[in-house]
């Protein structure tokens, strides 16, 4: 019996196992985050830093006070932390989950500077 999943749930579906098995993921030899708060990333320092909650996108950076923060994600192999979409958007876009150096996964536990 074969089973037909339509593309556009596909999307959310892959976007929760990702975010699921990167929530339960964790590197030893990295700080771990909490399970509460987002990694936001500043689009022009790459400073990163942990939220607790986001109302809107680009979010204020607390130490400038300018809309520079987009979501992130983490890469393992290149060590670096990708903005991406905002969580509506990037469902949207599996691509915007692939590092763009190596076309690996993203994942959203990582260490934090």
């Amino acid at each position: 019996m074969h089973v037909h999943i339509p593309r556009i749930l596909m999307a959310p579906l892959l976007l929760t196992v990702i975010l699921i098995y990167g929530c339960t993921s964790k590197s030893e030899t990295t700080k771990s985050l909490e399970t509460t708060g987002i990694v936001m990333i500043d689009t022009k320092t790459a400073e990163t830093f942990q939220l607790e909650s986001v109302d809107s996108y680009p979010a204020i950076n607390p130490t400038t006070g300018q809309k520079t923060l987009m979501p992130t994600l983490y890469c393992p192999s290149c060590g670096k932390w990708y903005p991406v979409p905002p969580p509506e958007e990037a469902q949207r876009n599996p691509e915007s989950r692939k590092c763009p150096k190596d076309g690996g996964p993203l994942v959203v536990d990582g260490p934090l500077q």
